[in-house]
């Protein structure tokens, strides 16, 4: 972010109450960086590692469930 968007964005993180329109105003800042893919990057390498992690346990009725729900987390949209 340039100095006087990175400005805007902290003066909103900074307020006590957050309106709607600040949220607007701070996500269109985001999207002006790479923070969405840096984030995506890491949170598919947090499921990846849960995953193997999970692939060391023994076979039971959780195992698979919680694959599952590790694998939505980073499909979600919302």
């Amino acid at each position: 972010l340039s100095f006087g968007d990175k400005e805007k964005f902290l003066a909103i993180m900074r307020k006590n109450r957050i309106e709607d329109e600040d949220v607007k105003e701070a996500m269109k800042l985001i999207r002006k960086t790479s923070a969405h893919d840096k984030a995506y990057e890491l949170g598919r390498a947090f499921v990846n590692k849960a995953k193997e992690s999970l692939a060391q346990l023994p076979e039971n009725n959780y195992r698979k469930p919680l694959e599952i729900i590790a694998d939505f987390i980073m499909e979600r949209k919302k």
